[in-house]
């Protein structure tokens, strides 16, 4: 789902927010890690997009994972 909301503001061109809810660590780490990474290095202003991660629970470990992010 990010991938996907990543890919249409690239479409957009526009200002976007992306909220992610989560109640544990993604299947693939280091793929988010990666995806998030990309994107970051094709925005042309930092205030084009926003990720913002809420955490539902007290996983220590997503906790500690999203701090990585």
């Amino acid at each position: 789902m990010l991938n996907s909301s990543l890919k249409d503001h690239f479409k957009s061109k526009k200002e976007t927010t992306i909220l992610v809810i989560t109640d544990g660590i993604p299947d693939d780490e280091k793929k988010v890690k990666q995806v998030i990474e990309e994107a970051s290095n094709k925005l042309e202003n930092d205030s084009d997009l926003s990720i913002t991660f809420i955490q539902i629970g007290d996983d220590y470990k997503a906790t500690s994972y999203l701090k990585q992010l």
